[in-house]
């Protein structure tokens, strides 16, 4: 326990590096990676979403990466849309192609969805989609 002090004899842990001040570092993006380890971590072993995010982890950085640009609309059509941008074309990769025909399974998705909804609920809270200003 020498890395850690306790800020008080009931309050948490906390590191007495730049990290631990939420100002100095991005503290909102520590917690965002952070709450997607924890969300990670409550999916199935041999699941679906394990499976998906292990192919699209997989993807080469280029050309994927050259392709991405901001939603302009982030409802849900407007997302739905900008997706499409990304995966329905020509030229995709056989990594990028693959990754597009799992999706395509009705099956994979059903309980991928499902999946996700056990681990927010295992943790009470959900990952939403907030556009950066």
């Amino acid at each position: 326990m020498d890395q850690l002090t306790r800020s008080n004899e009931k309050g948490p842990l906390k590191s007495p590096n730049a990290l631990a001040d939420p100002y100095a570092f991005g503290g909102d993006e520590i917690r965002q990676m952070q709450m997607l380890m924890v969300l990670l971590s409550c999916l199935p072993e041999n699941g679906k979403v394990r499976e998906v995010l292990e192919l699209a982890l997989a993807l080469p950085h280029e050309p994927c990466q050259s392709r991405i640009h901001p939603p302009m609309d982030t409802s849900f059509r407007g997302l739905k849309i900008w997706l499409e941008s990304l995966w329905i074309r020509e030229g995709l990769t056989p990594d990028e192609q693959e990754l597009v025909n799992w999706q395509r399974s009705g099956e994979h998705m059903i309980a991928a969805v499902q999946e996700l909804k056990e681990a927010q609920q295992k943790i009470g809270l959900r990952l939403d989609i907030q556009r950066i200003v």
